[in-house]
């Protein structure tokens, strides 16, 4: 005989097995490298058939989910999707999640790596991580400090809105040590090579003596959510700038797209 429990049964599992296929079509959307995908590829990427796949893009579309790209007929994420990546940006813990990172960061660099937010035209570090050597930089948390002073103030301000750095740069910029830079073309110069290499370097120019490598953490829409910064004995840092900068790209690129920053496009959406 044929039990309803058997039929129950089979009907769950032909659930659980279309909710995997329509789950596994979605997350193929979230690759960096693949912002759109045709019916033909995803069927070839899953191993589906065309039309197991045709229904499932058309219950995600109709969910809002993806929608079709008119002139190619081609599939991307709809506004649900972006509104989903938005919900999950408001409850991100980036200090949570900027906490592994930092102490990869430290034992990689052998330095102190401090994790700085902005407030109007200062930032300040709000967590730091020191490593275990005999000469450490101690960073001082809750300092605020000017956004033309150091690698992680200028991190801020090459990636903060044209107007606000136009703003800031019509004030009088006070020098906090004879390396500040504070003339107005030097800074910009600055700023364009900051966002032309994703990174910043200081070398005195907040405290004597001391050097640093700072890296912004972008949203979604290229703005900076918080900067990393490593930093120590001036010629300690001078010596490894290269290789600083690369473990530091590594690791804020990353953070920068699990908070929603899709690449560079987004870096360089704000001018």
């Amino acid at each position: 005989m044929h039990s309803d429990a058997a039929d129950s049964k089979g009907v769950e599992g032909n659930s659980l097995v279309g909710a995997e296929r329509t789950l596994s079509v979605l997350l193929l959307f979230a690759r960096p490298d693949h912002s759109s995908w045709g019916v033909s590829e995803i069927g070839r990427e899953l191993g589906l058939a065309k039309g197991v796949v045709h229904r499932i893009v058309a219950t995600l579309c109709l969910k809002g989910l993806l929608e079709q790209i008119p002139s190619n007929r081609r599939y991307r994420l709809g506004a649900v999707a972006w509104a989903l990546g938005q919900a999950y940006a408001q409850h991100i813990d980036i200090r949570g999640l900027a906490r592994e990172p930092m102490r990869r960061l430290c034992d990689k660099s052998g330095e102190t790596v401090s994790l700085a937010i902005r407030s109007g035209f200062t930032r300040m570090y709000v967590e730091s991580m020191v490593p275990n050597r005999a000469i450490t930089l101690t960073a001082t948390i809750g300092e605020a400090v000017p956004l033309h002073a150091g690698a992680a103030a200028k991190s801020f301000l090459a990636y903060i809105a044209p107007e606000e750095r136009d703003a800031y740069l019509s004030r009088e910029l006070v020098a906090m040590t004879d390396q500040t830079p504070v003339e107005v073309n030097r800074l910009r110069a600055e700023v364009e090579l900051i966002r032309e290499q994703g990174y910043a370097v200081s070398l005195g120019e907040r405290i004597a003596g001391v050097g640093a490598v700072a890296a912004p953490v972008l949203n979604d829409d290229g703005e900076p959510v918080v900067v990393l910064c490593v930093g120590g004995p001036l010629d300690r840092i001078r010596t490894h700038i290269d290789e600083i900068a690369d473990l530091l790209l590594t690791e804020t690129t990353a953070l920068s797209r699990r908070i929603g920053n899709a690449g560079p496009e987004s870096a360089s959406s704000l001018g």
